[in-house]
């Protein structure tokens, strides 16, 4: 399944989505716990790894979770990283909410995530989105009547073929590193370090540029690094 041949409109955020500011709870004012806790919560920030979930925390007496199923946006830090939230979750400063107008399924909402995280490109250098978010652009393929299919967004996704990762890494099975045992050595004892030949611009017409910049490899050869002793 592709989209060529397929009609594409832009709509606004705020035409597909109900969007909210979250709690804006602060991770050091809250009880971290483990994530195997029958209590614990996830805690949602700005990051853009884990599927935003920085922490897990202690639920807090008179502050509801937010219901799974909703999509976490970031307004700055990591601006516009992009999450479909399974579980139920708190939401950290800065972090946006979106809840589809109507019933559409995770697999549109994957759909959806991929596009607004094709515009991060616009928050690089500290942009925030907080006040951009709601009006931002999508993209999006539409059925005869003008409106966005989701229906095809779902069937797209579905035609990936795609099946979570898995690994049988375990942090069981981890080899201990004994920091005890390493020792400090030179990298010109372990290397043999030379300089590079560097052009810059105004150099690229001519067959040979202006020589190197950079470390000698003097210089290089007295950096050290750690390396494990007698394991």
């Amino acid at each position: 399944m592709n989209l060529d041949g397929k009609k594409f409109l832009d709509f606004k955020i705020a035409d597909i989505f109900i969007v909210k500011y979250g709690i804006n709870l602060e991770l050091n004012a809250c009880n971290e716990c483990d994530k195997n806790d029958k209590n614990a919560v996830n805690f949602v920030s700005r990051t853009a790894e884990n599927n935003g979930i920085s922490a897990y925390v202690s639920k807090i007496k008179g502050v509801e979770p937010q219901k799974a199923g909703l999509i976490s946006v970031a307004g700055s830090g990591s601006a516009l990283s992009t999450f479909l939230q399974i579980e139920p979750f708190y939401s950290g400063r800065d972090l946006y909410t979106l809840e589809a107008k109507q019933d559409i399924s995770t697999e549109a909402k994957i759909f959806l995530i991929s596009m607004i995280e094709q515009n991060k490109y616009k928050y690089c250098y500290g942009r925030q989105a907080n006040k951009t978010l709601a009006d931002l652009l999508l993209r999006l393929p539409i059925n005869n009547r003008g409106e966005p299919d989701f229906e095809f967004m779902e069937n797209y996704i579905k035609s990936l073929h795609y099946k979570p990762l898995t690994t049988k890494n375990r942090p069981e099975n981890a080899l201990a590193l004994d920091t005890n045992k390493w020792g400090e050595f030179r990298l010109g004892d372990i290397f043999e370090c030379s300089s590079t030949f560097s052009l810059v611009k105004s150099d690229l017409d001519e067959a040979y540029g202006g020589g190197g910049g950079g470390m000698s490899p003097s210089s290089l050869g007295q950096l050290s690094i750690m390396v494990a002793m007698g394991m």
